[in-house]
């Protein structure tokens, strides 16, 4: 048969082997990623896999003390389907070749779904079942599997149509359908809603501070409301009212104390919010007023005067964003970003603090593929439509990163695109990043010093778009220049210039991101590539230009950029009590609603749901990996809750993330050469590491083992064997150490105890 050739049922030569279609995972699949990240599944939920092919999803739920079960015609035939709170249907029917069959699956797993339903499927990309034969709606594979590929309105018409209700789209090729209207809206809004600082007190008062703790509270709540709470909104309304007999009089003590201007600026806030996110439930249908929560129907009434107002104030947004050239003037005014002739580019943390205009803008974009989960900078095009989203894997750690991986999102026909740069030889490299982020950010000061001497060098005249790595490597060259870590450096024996005003940089153009010829580059932007052109060599120290992919050492996570310290995954951040001041008034008001003389070593605020979790490690100083033993977990409306903790302890790794660099509890040092060398083994299951059993049979005793042998550069291997620079090039001339030659360095052989490697090969000296 041809490849490309439709055909008939009748016609097919062979047999669908539909149980082939499953597939082996070592992390959780993309919308069990989803469901945890939005915080829809948790401990207090029950979960089941519809179709859970092999059941690994159900093993990292289960890791989780989550209660999971699933089911699968295949794999596991005899469990039964039952209702749970969450339901996954994930990527089943794009398997499925017969179209009736397929709606009645999608309907039985609704069926189950007492909250909400996660759906998800292969999403068309270009490329996508290129070779395989066309079969019905879709295609047979060369593993004689049917897949159905959809687009992602396809996909959503597709459940809307078949359930009768709306999708809500949580990822690309994922959507949540939810069983409760009121429920579906909250979650859609609260991804429009910006975190707020409370306002502080700023002059004395007697009578506040007669009633600090209670004033406290009340500001917390009315901050997060952006207006003053009713009677079932604020526990202790009551108390108010005994002090001081209305919530206005309560009020205007308050402001007098901390200032009218920072109330204004959160109701403003709290009605752009509202604004964005009622621009953006147009997209299908903005539900009816009664189906809101409401808090909701509290805060339109309040800001707007009636339903009607905000819909048509949300409407004018709306369309100022569909006009390229309100884009434009919004990019240009924007004082946060980094502007370019094409597009304004950022940091996605700080989308939330944009003018509401391109906040639509982007959210166009966010409504029709949800969140991509691993990039981290967004890309406004000014002029096309277009939304691009770019996963910049080391944002934080290099001065210019790459960017590895592009999705880029048409707003006027809806094309998408995917494109990986991992091998491109010649990627965009960010710059001045300090535009990119708020000013709040625990980096943005060394942004901006390494900013201000590039410009003191002559490196960024004429630069107005981003640069690509090679023309940044002839830049640094002609000047004499290195960079090292967050340092601009003059190169030994180079002389001293300033470089003219010179344009050595392509327009920053649609194309420039996906055009490029396809080849390996270094991760670290200022040494040599290995694949760089004779002419185009930055030769330096060795030390200095050694390919970064030959590191033997495995990298470190870093703190969190938000806080400036603590373990952050996803949208948690873990830290140490002694700096939960960092984490703001969240954490203080979560405090007062602690049992009595509970003791707790670490602060876990979820900035999803602003839930904070005070969890007890007794041995969390004495331990390399200290045991959880209770967690307590304090919800956004004060409700206390003990999690029950699973036999198969929960264990803490890289705890020197949880505190800062001068905290005396253990030694810090230590404890990252702690991370260095599990995470340095090969073979260990990420997914599990979390447990104490799979830690101490499988981790420990590779951990306890004799040093092995590793790669280091130049300057280790000098420090270790406490050589200088000739004796070690004349010890590698002699054959009396290790070595090896990678791209313009030279890396030698040497054991974790500082003995150097005499054995295997020996490179002698060329002639």
């Amino acid at each position: 048969m041809e490849e490309g050739k439709q055909v008939d049922l009748s016609e097919l030569p062979v047999e669908v082997l539909r149980h082939r279609a499953a597939i082996r995972r070592s992390e959780p699949s993309l919308p069990l990623k989803c469901l945890i990240r939005d915080n829809l599944l948790h401990s207090e939920t029950t979960f089941f896999d519809y179709g859970c092919g092999y059941g690994d999803d159900l093993e990292q739920v289960g890791r989780l003390g989550f209660e999971a079960n699933g089911w699968d015609p295949a794999y596991r035939p005899d469990e039964s389907r039952r209702e749970a709170d969450v339901v996954n249907l994930g990527y089943v029917i794009n398997v499925i070749e017969d179209q009736v069959e397929r709606e009645e699956t999608l309907r039985l797993a609704w069926g189950l779904a007492k909250s909400v339903l996660s759906v998800a499927a292969r999403i068309a990309v270009d490329g996508t079942g290129d070779g395989d034969f066309e079969f019905g709606d879709g295609v047979i594979t060369r593993i004689q599997t049917f897949q159905k590929y959809f687009t992602q309105t396809e996909l959503r018409l597709y459940i809307e149509q078949t359930l009768g209700t709306e999708a809500v789209p949580a990822a690309p090729g994922v959507f949540y359908v939810f069983k409760d209207a009121g429920l579906r809206e909250s979650f859609s809004a609260s991804k429009y809603r910006r975190r707020i600082v409370a306002p502080r007190r700023r002059v004395a008062e007697i009578q506040f501070d007669r009633h600090r703790e209670l004033l406290e509270m009340l500001i917390h709540v009315a901050s997060e409301l952006g207006r003053l709470p009713f009677h079932d909104e604020f526990e202790r309304t009551d108390e108010v009212l005994a002090a001081f007999g209305t919530m206005k009089r309560a009020f205007k003590l308050i402001r007098k104390v901390t200032g009218a201007d920072p109330w204004d600026t959160l109701r403003q806030s709290r009605i752009d919010d509202l604004r964005v996110y009622l621009a953006l439930a147009r997209f299908p249908k903005r539900p009816a007023l009664s189906h809101m929560p409401v808090g909701m129907q509290r805060d339109i009434k309040e800001f707007f005067g009636g339903y009607k107002a905000a819909c048509d104030s949300a409407d004018a947004l709306l369309f100022e964003a569909g006009e390229s050239e309100m884009i434009d003037a919004a990019c240009q005014r924007a004082t946060l970003g980094r502007l370019t002739t094409n597009a304004l580019y950022l940091h996605r943390s700080a989308v939330s603090s944009l003018e509401p205009v391109l906040r639509v803008f982007e959210g166009c974009a966010q409504a029709y593929l949800g969140d991509v989960d691993d990039a981290n900078v967004v890309k406004l095009h000014r002029f096309s439509g277009k939304i691009s989203y770019l996963a910049v894997p080391r944002f934080d750690e290099i001065p210019h990163p790459p960017v590895r991986r592009t999705i880029k999102l048409s707003l006027r026909n809806l094309f998408l695109q995917c494109i990986d740069h991992t091998e491109n030889k010649n990627p965009l490299l960010l710059d001045r990043k300090e535009k990119m982020i708020e000013a709040d950010h625990p980096w943005r000061d060394r942004f901006a010093r390494f900013t201000v001497q590039e410009a003191q060098h002559g490196l960024l005249e004429d630069l107005v778009d981003m640069q690509l790595a090679l023309n940044w490597h002839m830049r640094l060259k002609e000047a004499g220049l290195m960079i090292r870590g967050y340092r601009l450096l003059y190169r030994e024996g180079v002389a001293r210039k300033r470089l003219p005003p010179k344009t050595l940089f392509v327009d920053e153009s649609d194309s420039s991101e996906c055009t490029l010829e396809q080849d390996s580059v270094s991760d670290l932007e200022f040494t040599t590539p290995r694949d760089l052109p004779a002419n185009l060599a930055i030769d330096s120290d060795e030390e200095d230009a050694a390919d970064l992919d030959s590191r033997p050492q495995a990298e470190l996570p870093t703190r969190s950029r938000r806080f400036g310290i603590g373990k952050e995954i996803g949208y948690a951040v873990y830290i140490h009590r002694q700096y939960e001041d960092a984490l703001g008034a969240t954490v203080e008001w979560a405090k007062r609603h602690l049992p009595q003389d509970y003791d707790y070593n670490v602060v876990k605020l979820n900035q999803r749901n602003d839930s904070v979790s005070f969890i007890r490690c007794p041995g969390f100083d004495t331990e390399h990996e200290p045991v959880i033993t209770a967690i307590i977990v304090i919800s956004a409306n004060g409700t206390a809750q003990r999690r029950t903790l699973p036999s198969d302890s929960y264990i803490y790794h890289h705890k020197w993330l949880f505190v800062d660099d001068d905290y005396q509890g253990f030694d810090v040092t230590a404890s990252k050469e702690r991370s260095q060398q599990w995470s340095s083994l090969e073979n260990v299951d990420r997914s599990r590491i979390g447990r104490k059993s799979y830690w101490e049979i499988h981790v420990m005793p590779r951990l306890t083992q004799q040093p092995v042998d590793r790669w280091v550069r130049s300057a280790e291997a000098r420090k270790q064997l406490k050589l200088s620079t000739c004796d070690l090039a004349h010890m590698r001339e002699n054959g009396e150490i290790e070595s090896k030659k990678v791209g313009n360095a030279y890396l030698y052989k040497m054991s974790s105890d500082g003995v150097a490697s005499q054995e295997a090969e020996v490179h002698p000296p060329k002639n």
